[in-house]
């Protein structure tokens, strides 16, 4: 973005670019999340179950809970 936003004040140098660059990463970053979203809640799903079975697996060989 800064060198799009570096080629707009060269081209309109009367235009307040901080002003338009400061929504335009906000934006920008929004819509990277936006699109990684999927992928970051599939793989928290994923550790969260790999975890899970870990620690099953631990309680198991510490023998908590059986009597």
């Amino acid at each position: 973005t800064d060198t799009f936003l570096g080629i707009a004040n060269r081209l309109a140098p009367n235009v307040m670019i901080t002003f338009l660059g400061m929504p335009l990463k906000s934006f920008l970053g929004i819509f990277i999340i936006f699109l990684g979203w999927k992928l970051l809640c599939s793989q928290m799903i994923k550790e969260g179950w790999a975890w899970q079975l870990t620690l099953k697996e631990y309680v198991e060989l510490l023998g908590i809970g059986k009597t």
